[in-house]
């Protein structure tokens, strides 16, 4: 199972199927446990049919004070560290519309062409 696939989902408890090309289809459990303290950072944990396991959090909250510039180098070193389901879905919404990213292009031609260009320093290009 690739839990990150998961991860944009998962609030609580969610089950899913997957597939194992040798076994066929298998069951698996996937709990995400947050811990949310307002006046301090949050934490989360992951169990996968009940045993913890470590995992990569990427998160999309585009909050005041974020320099589109900035805002874009940071997603671009995200997707080049996600795998491939969940860079797509970071890839989406870092070019979401927010009123919080201050200098964000107007065009979004010109905003993916900017994260183009940003994934392809991060992944060394």
């Amino acid at each position: 199972m690739i839990v990150s696939q998961l991860w944009p989902t998962v609030v609580g408890v969610a089950s899913s199927e997957v597939k194992n090309s040798r076994e066929g289809a298998i069951s698996v459990t996937v709990e995400m446990f947050h811990d949310r303290n307002p006046d301090y950072e949050c934490s989360m944990r992951l169990f996968v049919d009940g045993v913890e396991t470590s995992f990569t959090e990427f998160s999309i909250d585009p909050s005041a004070g974020y320099e589109w510039s900035d805002w874009i180098e940071s997603r671009a070193e995200d997707i080049a560290n996600a795998s491939p389901a969940v860079a797509a879905i970071i890839y989406e919404g870092a070019l979401e519309d927010s009123p919080y990213l201050d200098g964000r292009p107007e065009s979004q031609e010109q905003c993916e062409r900017d994260l183009i260009e940003a994934i392809n320093r991060a992944r060394g290009g």
